[in-house]
């Protein structure tokens, strides 16, 4: 899992374990922006409240992703990066829990109240990010230096069953270790989405517990955007050799 420390709740702290996604390759300032590049960041601010209620505060980390993955792949990566927050010392103390169907939710321009923030989905995923960036100015991007979308997603507090463990830093590396182990026994090695589950799923089971693959819809995607993430890289290698043939 990722041991980035992150910011305290309500803090409003940015973290800097991620460098920002720096911006190269301006043109002369009536050129516009430049074509919105293959790779970005985001910050992601995790809130506890009602979608575009009145939800302030919260925790902010980044979260780099490939935009040609598209939504799905960047939700897991959301996800994953409250996993963690939530497992870190800063967490509540009251339970947190998402949605089942929680959706990721993005800031289009710079002064957009929250009531306006977009709810991304697979089909304006991409629209959406060329709106935000089409509306930067080079003279806006050479102030920056760098740029970083801005994504939320939010959280509701939820009670904590007798049986629920917290998510722990030690417990995610027991079970992590037991992950490797569980791999090394059977011969498979899971995707970096569905490990990240994996992790977390079973750090919220009694220490004695074996490792489990649980077999519900949340681990079955988990595999699935894997499968689909390593389709199109060897898409994208075979690609590559193509060109270099050439």
């Amino acid at each position: 899992m990722d041991n980035t420390p992150v910011a305290a709740f309500d803090q409003g702290v940015e973290t800097t374990d991620t460098a920002p996604w720096a911006v190269n390759a301006l043109g002369s300032p009536g050129d516009g922006p430049p074509p919105l590049p293959s790779r970005g960041t985001a910050i992601l601010i995790t809130r506890v409240g009602e979608p575009l209620g009145r939800a302030r505060g919260g925790w902010r980390s980044n979260v780099e992703f490939d935009i040609g993955e598209g939504y799905a792949v960047f939700r897991e990566k959301c996800i994953a990066r409250y996993e963690a927050l939530i497992a870190g010392p800063e967490a509540p103390k009251k339970p947190l829990a998402l949605p089942e169907d929680v959706s990721i939710y993005f800031k289009r321009a710079k002064n957009d109240p929250q009531a306006k923030y977009a709810k991304l989905t697979t089909a304006n995923f991409l629209s959406t990010l060329q709106y935000r960036w089409k509306l930067l100015t080079v003279e806006a991007l050479r102030q920056l230096g760098d740029f970083r979308f801005e994504a939320f997603l939010y959280a509701q507090r939820a009670a904590q069953p007798e049986q629920f463990h917290r998510a722990t830093a030690r417990r995610i590396e027991q079970a992590r270790m037991q992950r490797v182990a569980y791999e090394t026994a059977n011969a498979i090695q899971f995707g970096e989405i569905t490990a990240q589950h994996l992790d977390v799923v079973n750090a919220r089971i009694p220490e004695a517990s074996p490792f489990e693959v649980p077999a519900d819809n949340t681990t079955a995607q988990a595999m699935e955007l894997d499968r689909q993430r390593e389709l199109l890289q060897l898409q994208e290698n075979a690609a590559r050799d193509a060109t270099q043939l050439k």
